[in-house]
């Protein structure tokens, strides 16, 4: 019969905001959720080598500030591999600063973040992946050095969907080949009751070493073995 008046003002006025579809209109910062697009950016951009080590104190300093790990001590000498396994804050503070906002955004821009995925609903906002321009563009101020190592590990101005970084996790998985998302699965003919199938869209390919991708993957796989999601994943069977 609907929804009364009453529950109607509840659910709109209540500050949790449950009618809000956040998948697709809820924009937030991805966290280290990010750091594999950073590390495929490091390597597809020649700024890091597989092999090339760091030093992880615990903290990276930049000026007059301190930019901390959420692993207090640190984890020592931290390569690619380990600093995805690890979830090296220091790793990829230091990886942002190599790199630079500008050069972050051409790399990681083709994962989608920034950008609407194409999916077959309306309201999808596009997120924010910054860059120098968009935050000239955006505030009318220069981009500050200081503003780069947060970025690094998904903080900052970073700000994407739920459904763009299912769509990049994706692309990973698909080793460069981008698909279109969508909930459409296919359509039945009345008369015939016979059902077919929406044929996937393919939106593209993103030019990066397959090696670089099976680099990626293999230290998202050790994340749940014996790095930072072994408390929940360790012990299962697959």
């Amino acid at each position: 019969d609907g929804v009364d008046q009453k529950i109607w003002e509840k659910l709109n006025n209540s500050p949790n905001k449950p009618l809000l579809n956040r998948p697709l209109k809820g924009g937030y910062p991805p966290g280290s959720t990010y750091k594999p697009f950073m590390a495929l950016a490091a390597l597809s951009s020649n700024v890091r080598k597989p092999d090339d080590k760091i030093s992880d104190p615990g903290y990276f300093i930049l000026g007059n500030h301190k930019f901390r790990d959420s692993t207090k001590g640190g984890h020592g000498q931290v390569d690619l591999h380990k600093s995805i396994v690890v979830s090296s804050d220091t790793y990829y503070y230091k990886l942002a600063l190599s790199m630079g906002v500008d050069l972050i955004h051409q790399h990681v821009s083709p994962f989608g973040f920034g950008k609407t995925t194409g999916i077959d609903l309306n309201g999808e906002i596009p997120g924010i992946l910054p860059s120098s321009k968009w935050k000239m563009e955006k505030h009318g101020k220069p981009w500050l050095q200081g503003e780069t190592p947060s970025i690094g590990i998904g903080q900052g101005y970073n700000t994407f969907t739920i459904l763009q970084m299912a769509k990049a996790a994706s692309i990973i998985a698909n080793k460069g080949v981008i698909m279109k998302p969508r909930l459409f699965r296919g359509s039945q003919n009345q008369q015939t009751q016979e059902f077919e199938l929406a044929k996937p869209v393919v939106q593209g390919t993103i030019k990066i070493d397959k090696d670089y991708f099976e680099i990626v993957t293999k230290a998202m796989v050790e994340v749940n073995k014996i790095g930072t999601g072994s408390r929940v994943l360790g012990n299962t069977s697959y």
